[in-house]
């Protein structure tokens, strides 16, 4: 049995429910509030994310974890004054 460090979100631990890839661009979505839509590249082996309109960025974000692309999306709304209370992120 492993233990859960709570500083360690859960979908990034590869013996976790979350370590199949479509899963965690899906927990990265839900962690967005439904504001981007996330998912994972098969033949790129990247995660992607698009932010959904009004957003003012059009563009496209992409990472080779989970973890990295929800830091990436935290990184765009900040440029653009969107805050977010992504759980797990100061």
């Amino acid at each position: 049995m492993h233990t859960h460090d709570p500083g360690v979100p859960e979908f990034t631990r590869p013996d976790s429910a979350y370590g199949r890839a479509e899963q965690a661009a899906a927990e990265v979505q839900a962690r967005t509030g439904g504001a981007w839509v996330c998912w994972f590249g098969l033949f790129t082996r990247s995660y992607w994310g698009v932010p959904r309109r009004p957003h003012p960025w059009w563009g496209m974000a992409e990472a080779k974890t989970p973890v990295d692309l929800l830091i990436r999306i935290h990184e765009v709304d900040a440029h653009y004054g969107i805050r977010r209370g992504f759980p797990g992120m100061a």
